[in-house]
């Protein structure tokens, strides 16, 4: 924000010196030049905001938690597979056994797929949360941008009142040294 002040300030000390008295035009097209340029700037802001957003999504959808336990309830649906061929095979002990276990890791899976929608609807909320905080903060910079630009232009306009006035004086003075 900082830097965008200096900017405007740079410009102004700019066209205060460079603007001769009779020049006031060119103060007119440095003004329009400046609005184009805090115009763009804001734009920039904007599209700052959209690869954010964007940037987020994409890590949303890269969440190694969720990666990790999906690989996880495949191993163990593997192994409940594995489990059920074999005890088809399997004397009456070991049929009960791969039974519990059977049994255990169904439940297993289920905890844990409890658990991916738990952390799926965590990161919902948190990631809801973040857009509209950036959302926000954006929109903040861009009405503070906005009224530093009606605070520039109101600047450039009384600058240029000014030079009119030293102007008019100027020619005040050589009209009466005639």
């Amino acid at each position: 924000m900082d830097y965008i002040k200096m900017f405007v300030f740079f410009v102004l000390i700019v066209n205060i010196f460079s603007v001769h008295i009779s020049a006031s035009p060119v103060v007119s097209e440095d003004l329009e030049l400046l609005k184009r340029q805090v115009e763009t700037l804001i734009t920039y802001r904007e599209q700052d905001y959209n690869s954010l957003a964007t940037a987020l999504r994409q890590s949303v959808e890269k969440n190694e938690v969720v990666v990790n336990l999906k690989s996880e309830i495949q191993n163990l649906r593997k192994e409940v597979d594995r489990l059920k061929k074999t005890s088809k095979t399997s004397s009456t002990n070991e049929n009960k056994n791969n039974s519990k276990k059977l049994k255990w890791f169904m439940t297993t899976i289920q905890e844990l797929r409890q658990e991916i929608q738990d952390i799926n609807f965590s990161k919902q909320l948190l990631d809801k949360q973040n857009y509209a905080n950036d959302l926000t903060a954006v929109r903040k910079d861009i009405e503070v941008l906005r009224r530093d630009m009606e605070t520039t232009k109101a600047e450039i306009t009384k600058i240029n009142q000014d030079v009119q006035g030293l102007v008019q004086e100027r020619d005040e003075r050589e009209v009466s040294q005639i």
